[in-house]
């Protein structure tokens, strides 16, 4: 990535007003996780070639991830403009839209995806996270039951199947789903976890990464779900302090998206 930069840095010094040339030079950035910079690039690109809907996409995608989900939602309604049949720009919408708790725009985004993709994975499970916490149990195994189905190897799918199978009083089915998982990357120890062969503790330690925001999330992602087993064993006073008040924050690792190249 730094020698990509620095071959940008030179097409940029030879012709400032190319976007191709901002446009890379910042999904470069985004990749080392240097995102003020990455935006910073973005929005010259947009500046320069205003229907360049990739770098809108790929901004509104930092917006999100920085928390910032006002503005991503912005560039993802342009997105949406520019490419109207667009699902990963819908899903990643009802994310930001989920962490503004605005359940209704995000469903109906998911609905939207659905139907441009009905083989969208991520989207019935985003779907069904905001069907389990409004109370929709029997919906959101529905389409936990269809995600699985789409992808038997989502290691996320078969995690919410489990809590929601446990809040209904119905059988866990984990045993099972770990037959066709990749058992060796994340979030398996959160799997391994609820099948009872790992503490909270290994499962915090198995987040660590050598990149910031990557461990950034996965200690987030971590603590909600030790804080989801902790309240499934009437832990109360112990969910609480991990997983807090709402879960939305584990909805970035489904709706964030991956960076997209301009067509």
């Amino acid at each position: 990535m730094d020698r990509a930069i620095t071959d940008f840095d030179q097409a940029i010094m030879l012709d400032q007003n190319g976007w191709a040339a901002y446009y890379g030079r910042g999904g470069a950035y985004n990749a080392k996780g240097n995102f003020d910079h990455a935006v910073a690039d973005y929005s010259r690109a947009i500046s320069l070639e205003p229907k360049n809907a990739a770098a809108l996409y790929n901004r509104g995608l930092i917006y999100f991830k920085q928390g910032n989900s006002d503005d991503a939602i912005a560039d993802f309604d342009r997105t949406i403009e520019l490419e109207p049949g667009a699902t990963d720009v819908y899903v990643s919408r009802a994310g930001a839209y989920t962490h503004k708790s605005d359940f209704d725009h995000a469903v109906a985004d998911l609905d939207q995806a659905i139907v441009l993709d009905s083989k969208n994975a991520w989207a019935y499970q985003m779907r069904a996270m905001i069907e389990l916490y409004a109370g929709a149990l029997s919906k959101a195994l529905a389409d936990l039951d269809k995600a699985s189905e789409v992808d038997p190897k989502s290691s996320y799918a078969a995690i919410w199947r489990d809590i929601v199978n446990k809040r209904s009083n119905l059988p866990s089915g984990l045993t099972r789903a770990v037959t066709l998982i990749d058992m060796n990357k994340w979030p398996v120890p959160v799997i391994r976890l609820y099948l009872g062969e790992l503490t909270p503790a290994d499962v915090l330690a198995a987040a660590d990464d050598r990149k910031a925001d990557i461990k950034k999330g996965q200690v987030c992602e971590a603590s909600f779900y030790i804080g989801e087993l902790a309240l499934q064993q009437r832990e109360n006073e112990e969910a609480a302090r991990l997983s807090g008040s709402q879960p939305w924050t584990v909805l970035k690792t489904l709706s964030s998206g991956t960076p997209r190249r301009p067509n």
